[in-house]
């Protein structure tokens, strides 16, 4: 891959994603002092309806999604929005060179090592939204699988993405809502992925792990669950002491312990995870800092429903984002 213009849209794949999560503090806190006050999730999605060969102007539908998301113990309910365009108004689009994402007034912007973003989501009496200054500049990129190419089953290559990601950025940055205005700082995850075949025909979804830890360990895992043993794959990355490295599925166990029934989709969500690698010094619970953290699409929405919001574990010194899919619908599908 070649930086800045890997960082652009990759229109010669079928489906690509940017995606931002993070954990927030209120001013006066820092990351890590105790728990966080609230998490966010920024995701800008580039799809080839037909073929890649086409003008992607005409080509490439856009969908966003954004949440924010109050972690307090009687925090109040969680905000989150779906915008859906074509590229051809100029509505949507993403730049081909550069880090350069927007959907309608939702935008990521690479000035000079420093994403921008700016996104809103509904509320009755108004409007959240938010403004965030990530640092990027002082954290290498984590490329997973061999140099950045993410096999998603065994042996094969048919099912795989492009993936690399920008672990543990330092966030500030301002929370806007309709009867005050938030100062916050954190400690945020940024994903871009693209590919045209993700999954087998044999594989429901994945269970994906992005977590941060007080003394700099960097680490995402992954399972794909398929029908069988067979057809699941399990990989991640790790990354501690300035050093990468790819972890297989006799590296780590991750194993689900407690779980949450949607009243909206009928989903069952683990919302609570027992890890361990032994390698990194690492066993702990991780669990849901709210259950109700799914994403329930409007009605016509390319996307099934699926489970994306903080985790933590109980002394707080490990942070970061659970996405679970396929358990209200199987997403392979949408890919």
């Amino acid at each position: 891959m070649e930086f800045p213009r890997d960082d652009g849209s990759h229109h010669n794949y079928r489906t690509e994603w940017w995606y931002y999560t993070g954990q927030l503090w209120t001013e006066g806190r820092a990351p890590f002092e105790g728990p966080a006050d609230f998490g966010f999730q920024l995701t800008f999605f580039r799809r080839g309806e037909t073929s890649v060969h086409l003008d992607p102007r005409w080509n490439d539908s856009y969908l966003a999604h954004a949440a924010i998301s109050p972690l307090g113990p009687a925090a109040e309910p969680a905000r989150r929005a779906e915008l859906v365009a074509r590229g051809g108004l100029g509505l949507a689009g993403a730049a081909a060179d550069r880090l350069k994402i927007w959907n309608h007034l939702w935008s990521v912007t690479d000035i000079a090592g420093i994403h921008i973003l700016q996104f809103t989501v509904p509320e009755k009496n108004g409007e959240w939204s938010a403004e965030f200054r990530i640092d990027a500049r002082e954290v290498p990129l984590m490329f997973h699988g061999e140099k950045g190419f993410s096999k998603k089953e065994e042996g094969g290559e048919g099912a795989a993405s492009h993936y690399y990601s920008r672990p543990g950025m330092p966030l500030e940055g301002l929370l806007v809502f309709p009867d005050r205005v938030q100062r916050v700082s954190g400690i945020s995850w940024m994903d871009h992925e693209f590919m045209t075949n993700a999954l087998t025909a044999d594989q429901q979804g994945w269970d994906w792990l992005s977590l941060m830890r007080r003394d700099g360990l960097r680490l995402m895992l992954f399972r794909v669950r398929g029908n069988s043993h067979k057809a699941s794959y399990w990989t991640g990355t790790a990354r501690q002491n300035g050093q990468d490295r790819t972890l297989n599925e006799a590296d780590f166990k991750f194993e689900e312990t407690d779980y949450w029934q949607s009243p909206e989709s009928k989903g069952r969500y683990p919302i609570k995870w027992r890890l361990s690698v032994p390698s990194l010094a690492l066993d702990t619970t991780v669990r849901a800092r709210r259950n109700d953290q799914e994403f329930v699409p409007p009605a016509g929405s390319p996307v099934p429903p699926y489970w994306e919001g903080a985790v933590s574990d109980d002394a707080n010194s490990v942070v970061g984002y659970l996405e679970m899919t396929g358990y209200a619908g199987k997403i392979g599908g949408s890919l």
